[in-house]
């Protein structure tokens, strides 16, 4: 998650958005695994529905600029 947090961090529309949803997912995947039975099996459902609920943006946010030109082998996003 925190891989995600830097890749949409640069992106972000508010300052500060992405940090909140950071936190917001990382409570919730924290409160599943401590509410979840040690059941191997019923603990990987309930984190694995834990990652899916913290997956409501697109994959990556840099795939939308492909035609932007690369500079420093990284493609500079449109100003938002």
């Amino acid at each position: 998650m925190q891989k995600l947090l830097l890749q949409y961090r640069p992106f972000e529309r508010v300052a500060g958005e992405t940090e909140r949803v950071y936190e917001a997912c990382l409570d919730d995947l924290t409160h599943t695994i401590e509410s979840t039975p040690v059941k191997p099996a019923v603990q990987l459902a309930a984190v694995r529905d834990s990652m899916l609920r913290a997956r409501p943006l697109p994959r990556h946010p840099r795939k939308a600029y492909r035609s932007t030109p690369l500079i420093g082998g990284q493609a500079l996003p449109p100003p938002l």
